[in-house]
């Protein structure tokens, strides 16, 4: 049909008809269509919104695990470092101990040593063994100290935590969706989702939203800028940002509600401020007083070591007999003494230069003293250099316990003094530490936050101090007593006995020898023995031109191919050539010589610088038991004068040692009688009458022995014992005369 529209113009009319049932189920099924679209819409984006928010939190979880594993490693390694530095003090102080125990157990020095040295070389070498036992106690307690609070401060508070009970109901999540509802199910996109987290989430959500656009508008909060670098740090514990005190908590706040509000992450960067190593620094303090004193005892130690070391090269070099070797003992002392210096410079700081160089003059004015003291050899130096010399040891021991009162600890790692003190807002919140575990709800700080944690480490480091200043103190007693000693020593002691005197007699009277006869069988009635000589079970006899060894009550003849008459007779045992006889002689051209009969070839070597008068009496004084000849002394008689010998290596020669004096009366033959280890004791000095016994090494009379009535004055003889020896009574020259005889003479020891 048509009708007539507007300006008279037909138009065509539309029919409409109804829908058919078929549009309507096909209109229905559209709608349960969409209907479900949009609930699988809001299930889907409910389902993301789980999947990330579960890997959120899984990776917030091992991120947490994986601090704590980096946190246990740095303490681990900080640890260790320490622990290594104490053990290498150990290595070094047990390594120079076993010398320095060495040096003491296995000095021995020659009898001609002078006695200072010998005291000085081993009050040395036993506080040098002192400080060093000391070092490695201090080693030893620091090593276990270290280990043990490190272990509990990993036990107790840098621990990973427990396994989470996984028992979430994964099912009845994901149906959270339907419980909620139409209103959940057919949300409109746009609109903030209805999780129905609870009244406090939500109002710190609207608290969040409001500051951040408080701070969007007012404080110029921007991305980068707050949140992250100085401000934004992670808190390990909950994954969040932490909060700062004041107004950087604010500024925290409003970047953590700013990314909330934003799709954009921030991500905080706050490596270079591990607060936990700060504090372990300060843990460090339990230990790191052992590893402190534990150094400066091993340097006390090498200063003494050394010390007695340049001693020792004085003594030994000293009585070698060498042109040179006053000028090496004085450059070994030098060097000792330099290495001294080192060692103290490295240990020891002074703010007082005054200080400093004295210490170090006071190190080094002992050693030279003690130097120019041995190599002069004047009584009179010795007076005031020796007791000198001990009082600069005794003052710089003394010095060292006055400055020992300052803290040894190394301010290096003391954070305070170094201006490197842990800003308190770099500090963990209350309640956030690496690790709190349920199990222990007072782990709630670290032992450095404690006041008692500082007790005990003050404590523990005035244990140490206090040990440490009482051998100080010791040392310097010690060496007190060592001055004390030098002084009576050279200044009284010596002005009362005054030099030995070979006419000076003993307190007591004379002991009364007993003489036995000894049954020889002599090789001929002819023999006219003229002189003798024993060593050990070895005795010989001599016509001043044959030479008879003498065993069992027989004699036989002893090869030496000589070239001159025997002037007199000795005797030598060592470990390589066994006992044979040492002849004295007059040299061809002129002087004395001492032919030793090794293999039956005479080996002669002269004897130097000795007095104008010929050598007529020898005897060998044995210092050291079992070792070659020129190892040994020679006590020769010139006339009425002692000079003791050693060999020179240089000169190739016997040398001059000591000059003993002239001998009261005639002299008629020299003994050394030996100890129980074959080192000779006591001199023998035999005359016509009578015998004086003297101390080898002093030349102290100990006692006289006054011969038998009837028994003819001695043309030879030789000690035996400290009490005993063998003479031979002169017979006279003619045939005609009574046969020779060898007595035993023996007195009563007192």
């Amino acid at each position: 049909p048509f009708f007539r529209g507007p300006g008279g113009r037909d138009r065509q009319c539309r029919s409409f008809r109804a829908m058919s049932w078929v549009d309507y189920i096909s209109f229905g099924a559209s709608g349960i269509q969409s209907f479900f679209a949009w609930a699988q819409y809001n299930r889907d984006s409910f389902a993301d919104n789980l999947i990330m928010r579960q890997a959120q939190k899984y990776q917030q979880k091992n991120y947490h695990i994986s601090w704590i594993a980096i946190a246990r490693d740095d303490v681990r390694d900080m640890m260790g470092i320490s622990v290594n530095r104490i053990n290498n003090y150990m290595i070094v102080a047990t390594l120079i101990l076993g010398v320095a125990a060495e040096a003491l157990m296995g000095a021995d020095f020659n009898q001609h040593c002078p006695v200072f040295l010998v005291y000085a070389f081993y009050l040395n070498t036993s506080i040098s063994i002192t400080y060093l036992t000391l070092a490695i106690m201090f080693g030893v307690k620091g090593q276990n100290s270290a280990f043990t609070n490190t272990m509990k401060l990993l036990t107790c508070r840098i621990r990973p935590e427990s396994p989470a009970d996984y028992n979430h109901n994964y099912m009845q999540q994901a149906q959270w969706l339907e419980k909620g509802g139409v209103a959940t199910l057919l949300r409109i996109p746009g609109f903030y989702p209805e999780y129905n987290l609870g009244p406090e989430f939500e109002k710190e959500r609207k608290a969040g939203s409001a500051l951040f656009q408080n701070g969007a508008t007012g404080a110029g909060v921007r991305a980068g800028e707050d949140s992250g670098g100085e401000d934004g740090v992670e808190d390990p514990h909950t994954g969040g940002a932490r909060r700062r005190r004041g107004s950087a908590s604010s500024t925290a706040s409003a970047s953590s509600k700013y990314e909330a509000d934003t799709p954009l992450e921030e991500l905080p960067v706050r490596s270079s401020q591990l607060w936990y190593l700060t504090k372990f620094v300060k843990f460090m303090k339990l230990w790191m007083p052992y590893d402190t004193y534990a150094k400066y005892c091993m340097g006390l130690g090498i200063i003494c070591l050394g010390q007695s070391t340049a001693y020792f090269s004085l003594c030994e070099l000293v009585v070698e007999g060498s042109v040179l070797s006053y000028w090496a003992a004085i450059a070994l002392c030098f060097v000792f003494s330099y290495m001294v210096l080192l060692v103290t410079t490295q240990n020891f700081k002074s703010k007082h230069v005054s200080v400093y160089y004295g210490v170090l003059i006071l190190l080094i004015a002992g050693p030279i003293l003690t130097a120019f003291t041995t190599v002069t050899q004047s009584n009179d130096i010795d007076k005031f250099c020796v007791p000198l010399a001990f009082f600069f040891h005794f003052v710089f021991w003394a010095a060292a316990f006055f400055l020992s009162q300052d803290d040894l600890s190394d301010a290096r790692m003391d954070l305070d003094s170094q201006g490197m003190t842990m800003d308190p807002n770099d500090a963990p919140p209350d309640g956030h530490e690496p690790h709190q575990h349920q199990a222990d709800p007072g782990a709630d700080h670290w032992p450095t936050d404690d006041e008692e944690f500082g007790e005990k480490t003050g404590l523990m480091a005035r244990g140490i101090k206090r040990a440490v200043r009482t051998t100080l103190a010791t040392s310097a007693l010690l060496w007190l007593t060592m001055v004390i000693w030098a002084v009576l020593q050279f200044w009284f002691h010596n002005e009362q006995e005054g030099p030995w005197s070979p006419d000076d007699e003993p307190a007591n009277s004379a002991l009364s020898a007993i003489a036995e006869d000894v049954d020889v069988l002599w090789p001929s009635p002819l023999l006219r023995p003229q002189t003798m000589s024993c060593s050990g079970d070895t005795t010989y006899v001599t016509d001043r031109f044959s030479i008879f060894l003498m065993s069992d009550g027989a004699m036989a003849r002893q090869r030496c191919d000589l070239n001159s008459p025997i002037v007199d007779l000795a005797s030598v045992c060592d470990g390589e050539h066994g006992c044979r006889p040492l002849v004295l002689a007059n040299a061809s051209g002129g002087g004395s010589e001492v032919l030793d009969c090794r293999s039956g070839e005479a080996q002669a070597a002269p004897l130097l610088l000795g007095p104008k008068e010929p050598a007529r009496l020898i005897e060998v004084l044995t210092t050291e038991p079992g070792q070659p000849l020129k190892q040994q002394r020679l006590l020769v008689a010139h006339g009425q004068e002692l000079v003791q010998y050693w060999w020179s290596e240089l000169r190739g020669g016997w040398a001059p040692l000591w000059y003993l004096g002239a001998a009261a009366g005639e002299l008629r033959a020299l003994g050394a009688a030996p100890n129980g280890g074959g080192l000779s004791q006591n001199l023998l000095l035999f005359g016509a009458t009578s015998i004086r016994v003297r101390s080898v090494s002093t030349m102290e009379l100990r006692e006289t022995w006054s011969l038998p009535e009837g028994l003819p004055p001695l043309v030879g003889a030789c000690a035996l014992e400290a009490s005993s020896a063998l003479v031979l009574p002169d017979v006279g020259p003619s045939p005609d005369g009574p046969p020779p005889r060898l007595v035993r003479l023996t007195v009563a020891p007192k």
